[in-house]
């Protein structure tokens, strides 16, 4: 037997018995999918030693409900037939939740048979329950998060390099993880911005013994300087990109943030501000000074361009998060067709999936056109949100759908629920990977996600290099098939978020050897003009089979029914928590929660307060379980939510 590798054969068999165990149909077309899993798993092994061949990245598309996750558990555990660290590969996990993290290494561990063989590691996990770092080499299996992955950077370093914080990670014994595997997409790049006001904020913000000493003179003169370079780019009103230089900083020499990021995170700045404790504000502002810090580092280390949008004056920047000499990795991406990004990064091979894994002829779409769905839509609920609640109460009044919308949305569908109709909700952002929804039959998309173009523009120029201003002015920027790049990205990562969410649903289970799901119905609202046509495209693609059809929307005259007043006021306590769980650290007082929240009553408000001082009530212990406290007596403000 071969050191470090499991023949794809072998795996393919063991998969579909392990399948079958599970209450699934394997098929002919399934275990082709699976053969080609396991043979890019063994060929990722042996190619580590390739000079030349280590550094790709192999991108696999297994349809969503094909078993990739259970796929990738169970290599993990064939491999701990090797049982030194001379034979076993060593095999590294990225996936995007903690909770499918600590899933993955109960999976392996159990299908391995071995207690402690696969080990997770995220910022969840308590002090006692996290392996130490220097430790994580001596793991034959390791499991972390996304987020992990790509905060390496300033998670790790003592230097803010990756090429010295990736080890943690890779590192198995004396040498490396043969085989790296990312379940769901990961981006390869890092994109930062600075804003013109943060920038003077934390600039204004340094207090007088650190500005005077000397060891901090040239990162902050380095501020400095970028502050007046966005000030006279501003007063220019002709531009709204452009290419900037960062030439203006070079005479400053070093200007690595990490001395002043530190001294920055000694400063008590409760203390500055109000003068007593108060460990709210102390994590708001320290966290929001070192973002400012850290991004505006990694806009000096690159090529910047300058973006305009309202009043906000940015300077953008994107670089890898991939190292040369770091070899690549095996990612199991089931919308990568729709994902522009891989054709730009040329360490990428996008390998074809066998047909006839899935087909989606058990679902229905149904389509509404011409809304306006994006983020301010939670500032017009009658637009859309009300009267799809409305429909949806007639519709499926005997049913349980999951409706995923905008974070800023998400409340207002709890506020405005009608009697009749039970929701389940979600926000983009936290829904990806999640298998809670596994058993719905019916999902509702009241808002498209959608990046900003700033991160359209960033992400091409990180995989192909840094343009002209002449191109980020031009109306169309083409590369290879796409009359338009920035607008290819922006809605390949939309038909990519939306395939995700939208088989959240049980259309994800395979019930026959044809690859069927059950029965189930999708509703989605959509914008008009030749984007929503491509996202409406690529949805059709995504998911071979499918049915659509027209979802009629009364949003002239449909009104939600309203419950009678003690469901009403449950209601608004539910929309308040769902609000404050979402948002960042801060204080949210009446008139910006009545203002998010339209619809809120004055009565509603009263009983939430009264509710939130009494310690022993059910709101306060939800409030404690979100990390936020109510205060209903301050010096110059009102009774205000606080979050950690």
């Amino acid at each position: 037997m071969d050191k470090h590798v499991i023949s794809p054969i072998e795996f393919m068999d063991r998969m579909a018995d392990h399948w079958a165990s599970l209450g699934n149909a394997p098929s002919q077309a399934l275990r082709q999918a699976w053969f080609q899993i396991g043979e890019a798993f063994w060929q990722h092994t042996l190619d580590h030693d390739d000079p030349r061949r280590r550094t790709k990245w192999t991108v696999l598309q297994p349809a969503t409900g094909s078993g990739k996750s259970q796929g990738t558990a169970l290599y993990a555990a064939m491999l701990a037939r090797y049982e030194t660290n001379e034979d076993h590969p060593g095999m590294l996990i990225v996936t995007s939740r903690t909770d499918d993290v600590d899933g993955m290494v109960r999976t392996i561990n159990e299908l391995a048979g071995r207690d402690g063989y696969a080990v997770a590691f995220h910022s969840k996990l308590s002090a006692d329950q996290r392996p130490g770092i220097s430790k994580l080499s001596s793991y034959p299996v390791l499991v972390i998060t996304h987020k992990a992955y790509e905060n390496a950077l300033d998670y790790l370093g003592p230097d803010a390099t990756i090429e010295t914080t990736w080890p943690f990670f890779h590192q198995w014994g004396e040498e490396r993880r043969r085989l790296v595997v990312i379940d769901e997409c990961l981006a390869p790049l890092e994109v930062a911005n600075v804003d013109l006001e943060r920038l003077r904020t934390t600039l204004g913000a340094i207090p007088d013994d650190i500005r005077n000493d000397t060891h901090f003179s040239a990162p902050i003169a380095a501020l400095r300087s970028v502050v007046c370079l966005l000030e006279a780019i501003q007063a220019d009103s002709h531009h709204t990109e452009r290419m900037t230089a960062m030439d203006s900083i070079e005479q400053y020499g070093q200007w690595n943030m990490n001395g002043l990021r530190a001294a920055m995170k000694r400063v008590r700045w409760d203390h500055v501000h109000v003068h007593h404790d108060d460990p709210q504000m102390l994590l708001k502002l320290r966290e929001a000074h070192d973002q400012t810090l850290a991004n505006f580092e990694v806009l000096c280390r690159s090529w910047s361009f300058y973006s305009k949008k309202g009043t906000q004056h940015t300077l953008n920047t994107a670089r890898l998060l991939v190292p040369e000499h770091v070899k690549g990795a095996v990612v199991l991406d089931a919308t990568a067709t729709s994902n522009v990004i891989y054709r730009l990064f040329d360490q990428a091979d996008v390998l074809t999936p066998p047909p006839g894994v899935r087909s989606y002829r058990n679902v229905t779409l149904y389509v509404s056109r011409g809304h306006a769905v994006g983020k301010d839509m939670a500032k017009y609920p009658d637009a859309l949100v009300l009267p799809a609640l409305a429909d949806l109460q007639r519709r499926l009044r005997h049913r349980t759908p999951l409706v995923i919308t905008h974070k800023r949305v998400e409340p207002m569908l709890k506020l405005h629920q009608p009697p009749g109709l039970s929701l389940h909700t979600a926000h983009w952002g936290a829904v990806t990977g999640s298998n809670e929804w596994k058993d719905l039959d019916t999902v509702v998309v009241l808002g498209i996600p959608r990046r900003p173009d700033q991160w359209a523009t960033s992400t091409f120029m990180a995989l192909q290099g840094p343009q002209t201003t002449g191109w980020l002015r031009s109306s169309e920027k083409p590369f290879g098939n796409h009359k338009d790049i920035k607008q290819a990205l922006l809605v390949g990562q939309t038909v990519s978020d939306l395939v995700q969410g939208i088989n959240r649903i049980r259309c994800r289970k395979t019930v026959d050897s044809l690859g069927n799901c059950p029965p189930c119905e999708v509703y989605i609202a959509l914008g008009s003009g030749e984007q929503a046509d491509q996202v409406l495209g690529g949805l059709i693609d995504q998911m071979p089979g499918i049915t659509v059809k027209t979802w009629t929307l009364d949003v002239g005259r449909a009104q939600v029914k309203r419950g009678p007043k003690g469901t009403m006021l449950k209601q608004a306590v539910d929309a308040v928590m769902t609000y404050l769980d979402n948002m960042e650290p801060g204080v949210v007082n009446k008139r910006l929660l009545t203002e998010a929240l339209p619809g809120l009553t004055r009565k509603a408000w009263d009983c939430l307060a009264k509710q939130a001082r009494d310690m022993e009530s059910e709101v306060a212990q939800r409030l404690a379980a979100i990390g936020v406290r109510f205060e209903h007596a301050g010096v110059g403000r009102s009774p205000c939510f606080v979050k950690a």
